[in-house]
């Protein structure tokens, strides 16, 4: 299914009535924008809340002999936030970081 829409010049748009009907969306349904490497653009609703994925991962893996520290929680956050930063504005770990070295 294809449709079209404009952009605004407070950068909004409108969700197609076809789509919206298709996927079934309601008022504040949020959507997720994904800019792939080859310039394509996904748009990809957002399913599901937080509680859903409770005891998830109760019987997964093994169980570290030790606690997690709180020091080792905000380094997992830290790392995982920015991928998911660099990830949304189509970067590498390692092409940001060529970005930002001083040139010589």
């Amino acid at each position: 299914m294809i449709g079209e829409s404009t952009l605004t010049a407070k950068n909004q748009t409108t969700v197609p009535k076809a789509i919206v009907d298709a996927l079934g969306l309601k008022p504040s349904a949020k959507l997720i924008f994904e800019l792939t490497d080859q310039g394509q653009l996904l748009v990809h609703v957002k399913q599901g809340k937080l509680a859903d994925l409770a005891g998830m991962f109760r019987h997964c893996g093994k169980r570290r002999e030790k606690p997690v520290t709180l020091e080792e929680m905000d380094a997992a956050i830290r790392t995982a936030s920015s991928a998911a930063y660099l990830k949304s504005i189509g970067e590498t770990p390692a092409s940001f970081q060529r970005k930002q070295r001083p040139a010589k």
